[in-house]
Parts: structure tokens; C-alpha cells; sequence
């Protein structure tokens, strides 16, 4: 008896005249609603999923954080922790203490980096909320002429 070959291709087919790679690509969605429907259902299922997804995670590290901050900003992970070291792990502006990412139970957080209008150069690190509040604060003084005592001292610091 003759192997049945893929109608696409020349592998050995699985199903329907296909073969695996072929199959699941005619039948994405199907498979794609079943696995969903077995991640939500399954509770096994779903905890497989998490714990790989976290073992994943955490074999990466910060890899992809430092890779995406470094692309975006051009600092690497060392320039962040020396500025860390320089502010003694305190916000530039409030100097509420900076935690690491792993843990941002509170709001904080040391990947905020300022970085003035058209320049790759930092001028410090920030707490989310003080990095939110420059960047309005920047936006409406030009507008209103307001002025703001820490913030107006934290730029002319860097001017």
C-alpha cells in the first residue's frame, strides 16, 4: 500500500489529505478556540500554562527589560543603577525611596527615566508619580507660566 502523501507539500499527510503543519494551519481557529476553551475550563490546564510561563520568565531574568529600556532610551541596565547609586536609590524630585521592579506593590518604580526633549541623556530617576507630573507640569507652565517649586528646581538643575 502506498504512503499518502500532503496535497501541499510531499510530507506524509495526517488528516484530510494534509499534512500536520499544513492541517493546523487550515484549522487555526478551531484549534486555537479549543486550547482556549481547555486553558479556561481546566484548571490543570491553566496552572501547566502559568508555570510555564513563569519558569520561562524567570530563566530570561531582566534580559528583556534591560534589552527593551537600552533600545528605547539608550541606557543600559549599569548607567540605571549608577544613576540609582548617584540619587542613593531616592526620586529625584520627592526622594521617596525607588524599589526594584520585582516588586511595585506601591507605585514605584526605578525604570522611569526622564530624558529631556530630542536628548539621550538622562537627568535622572523618577517615582511614577513625580515622572507623570513633569511631564504635565513641562507641558502646562509653557501654557500658564505656572511655577512649582520642586520641579522648577529639578529642571534647572539639569538646564
Amino acid at each position: 500500500m502506498a504512503k499518502r502523501l500532503c496535497s501541499k507539500c510531499e510530507r506524509p499527510h495526517l488528516a484530510k489529505g494534509l499534512c500536520s503543519q499544513h492541517y493546523r494551519e487550515a484549522n487555526k481557529e478551531r484549534h486555537q478556540a479549543r486550547r482556549r476553551e481547555l486553558y479556561h475550563s481546566n484548571p490543570e490546564t491553566r496552572a501547566r500554562s502559568l508555570a510555564a510561563t513563569d519558569a520561562w520568565r524567570k530563566s530570561k531574568g531582566t534580559y528583556h527589560r534591560d534589552f527593551g529600556r537600552e533600545k528605547r532610551t539608550g541606557h543600559s541596565a549599569a548607567n540605571v543603577a549608577r544613576l540609582l547609586v548617584e540619587q542613593e536609590g531616592k526620586c529625584a524630585i520627592c526622594q521617596t525611596q525607588l524599589i526594584d521592579n520585582t516588586n511595585v506593590a506601591d507605585g514605584l518604580c526605578a525604570d522611569h527615566l526622564d530624558l529631556p526633549d530630542g536628548s539621550k541623556l538622562p537627568r535622572g530617576l523618577l517615582c511614577r508619580v513625580c515622572n507623570i507630573s513633569l511631564g504635565l507640569y513641562e507641558k502646562r507652565q509653557r501654557a500658564t507660566g505656572l511655577i512649582l517649586a520642586p520641579y522648577e528646581t529639578y529642571l534647572r538643575k539639569y538646564e
